[in-house]
């Protein structure tokens, strides 16, 4: 994809997590086969993917600058370790929550993106296969 911009978009009020890669958006809803999403991850040569973030630990709301902090650490975690991700936004499932703001994280080892949800005090992320639905992973089980 190189050249191509990447951003998030919230397209129902329903907890969703999308991508949008021009021109097209992306939703990605647990349970859902997505077969945009599945040609996206063919196109690029990835298996699996993951949308994690590090915004509202525990399902606590932070300010909008703490939050900022905690997503630049795991946008520099997700670097040094070399793994190829895009910006990415997790809906919010009720009015009252805040868009957060995430990564699309492609071919992370799931035991790895564990590890950082966990340190990121996450409840849980999405995970899937380029053929498969999207899946909650709970990160304290």
């Amino acid at each position: 994809m190189p050249g191509d911009s990447v951003a998030l978009a919230l397209r129902s009020p329903r907890p969703v997590f999308g991508a949008l890669l021009r021109p097209q958006c992306l939703d990605i809803h647990p349970g859902h086969a997505n077969p945009a999403l599945a040609q996206l991850l063919r196109c690029t040569g990835a298996r699996r993917y993951a949308v994690i973030t590090a915004c509202n630990p525990g399902s606590r709301q932070l300010a909008a600058a703490d939050n900022a902090a905690r997503q630049a650490w795991l946008a520099e975690r997700l670097t040094c370790l070399k793994l190829r991700f895009f910006p990415a936004c997790n809906g919010p499932d009720a009015s009252d929550w805040p868009a957060e703001p995430s990564f699309l994280v492609l071919d992370a080892p799931l035991a790895l993106l564990r590890r950082l949800g966990r340190a990121c005090g996450q409840n849980a992320l999405v995970a899937g296969r380029r053929d498969g639905r999207p899946r909650l992973v709970w990160l304290h089980a």
